[in-house]
């Protein structure tokens, strides 16, 4: 047998290794392009409902009410207030950010006290 080269056998056997490796690494990094999208698009619409409630925060608590059934962000986010107590409101923040997914919320009370 001649020990100097590679046989035909073992370079097919190196290619295919390589082949896969190279393969599931093109996978593996569409996947997490996929995911630092997703979180991105997360990101923003934490940011956006947050700003949403901090602006309804700082309204008066005579206002509140006219706010319910308000929407933003071009339509995706909506904002539900539902009275608890004749002097307390439940402010809800909701914004779709995913057709696939389920949708962001946040709710807060505010009463007429603070």
């Amino acid at each position: 047998m001649n020990k100097k080269g590679f046989t035909l056998v073992e370079l097919l056997v190196a290619t295919t290794i390589f082949l896969a490796a190279t393969i599931a690494f093109g996978h593996l990094l569409k996947v997490s392009l996929v995911s630092v999208n997703a979180a991105a698009r997360l990101n923003q619409a934490a940011c956006e409902l947050q700003d949403k409630m901090e602006g309804i925060r700082s309204l008066p608590f005579t206002k509140l009410r006219g706010l319910d059934g308000d929407i933003f962000a071009d339509g995706r986010g909506r904002v539900a207030v539902t009275p608890v107590l004749a002097d307390l409101l439940s402010v809800r923040v909701e914004l779709t950010w995913d057709a696939r997914r389920a949708p962001l919320k946040m709710i807060s009370l505010r009463s007429k006290y603070q």
